[in-house]
Parts: structure tokens; sequence; C-alpha cells
């Protein structure tokens, strides 16, 4: 009988001793668990501070780029031979403009909000795309079995190679009588973008908003409806 007693007395211990230490282990998760929540919240404060801290300031002028002032420029293309698509746009007086960032498919323009070029602020960047592709809609090929193909069938590649998760409403620009595809992407740094892939029917161009989460939805707006088509 008294062995009966120590036995279930003992086994009671037991299961006091196992709660204690499984109720240690949970409280001892939890509270590393919201350690880590709370140090994961203050790292998004400080980089956004970070963000903050950095001023973005734009300017109420803006400088015109056009064929008249730029692209027919003979001592910056007279070699050359590039032929920007006929529309016009502006950007802030104190940003940044950067020609050319020439590659086999396509030419790269910048417009940097920073006067040191810093890709952790907002910047803009213009795209304009070489009517070519691969034969038989090949997704990859080398440039020279790349063939001339037109705007629209360009424009329809370009889109295929974007995912339903990233497409966004359409943007009308009116002043280009056009209809922009937009969509979001993430850049090689890791940085957010805002795409708006523009078919002017005789020439493809693209306009990323890079860090746009930075800038006012107004200004980007404004960047959009003041393009305009042009005469050379």
């Amino acid at each position: 009988m008294d062995n009966k007693k120590i036995s279930t007395s003992l086994g009671t211990v037991l299961i006091i001793i196992f709660s204690a230490t499984a109720l240690a282990f949970v409280l001892m998760y939890e509270n590393k668990r919201r350690a880590n929540e709370v140090k994961s919240d203050s790292m998004k404060v400080v980089e956004n501070n970070k963000m903050e801290n950095k001023k973005i300031d734009i300017s109420n002028r803006w400088a015109l780029v056009s064929h008249e002032n730029f692209w027919n420029n003979p001592s910056l293309f007279a070699h050359k031979n590039y032929n920007f698509p006929n529309i016009e746009f502006s950007y802030p007086e104190n940003w940044e403009f950067r020609c050319c960032g020439d590659m086999g498919h396509a030419s790269e323009h910048f417009i940097y909000s920073s006067e040191y070029r810093d890709k952790s602020l907002p910047y803009i960047r213009i795209t304009d795309y070489v009517l070519s592709g691969c034969p038989n809609s090949q997704s990859n090929c080398s440039l020279d079995k790349a063939i001339e193909i037109s705007a629209n069938e360009k424009f329809n590649r370009l889109k295929s190679n974007i995912s339903k998760d990233q497409i966004l409403p359409e943007k009308e620009i009116k002043k280009l009588n056009t209809k922009a595809f937009v969509f979001k992407k993430t850049e090689k740094e890791g940085n957010s973008s805002i795409a708006y892939l523009i078919n002017l029917e005789d020439d493809i161009i693209q306009i990323d908003f890079v860090n746009y989460e930075s800038l006012d939805e107004n200004f980007i707006n404004n960047f959009l409806d003041r393009m305009s088509l042009e005469s050379k």
C-alpha cells in the first residue's frame, strides 16, 4: 500500500516537472518571438527614418527635353546616329538628367533626384526599346540572330513577360493619345519600381519610377501628363 502511494506521488511529481518544463519552453519561445518582432519593427522604423531624412527636393520649375534643345544637338550625337522617339518630356530643374545608356536591345536615360545619383532615393529611368526580337517568338537569342519586328509585336512581347500579379490598371497618357500598360517590379538592387510601358506606334518606351513609394502620386501623374508628341 505504501509502495503504491510512493509510486503515485512520484508520478504526480514527474507530471508537475514535465508540465513546468514544457511551460518554461513555451514562455521562452514566446519571449524570443516577441523580441524578434520588436527588433523587426525597430529596423523598419530606422529604415523609414533614413528615407525621411533623405530629403527629396522637387523644384516647381521644370526643364524640357526635346529634339530642338537636346536630341538634335550635333555636338552630342554627331557620331551616334541615335534617334529618340518623337516625344518631349520634362523634369524638375533641380534633378539631374543623364543620357544615354546604350545596350543592344534598348537605350536607357536616367533622371536622378540627387546630384550624387543615390539609387536609394527615387529616380526615373526612360527606356527606348529597339524594335527587334528573336525569330519565331523565341524568348532568347544572340543579337546577330535578332530580326526587325513591328512596334505592336514588340509591345506584346514585352507585356507577355509580365506576370498577372504584377499588372496594375492602365494609365491614360492624354498628350500621347494612348494608354500605358502599368506594372510593378523589383529592380536588381531589390528596390521597388512602377513601370509604364507605352506603345507610340513607331516606337516603344518604358518609364520606370524607382523607389516610387517615396514620391507623391501627383508627381508621377504630373511627369506623365507633361509628356507630349512633337515634330522632329
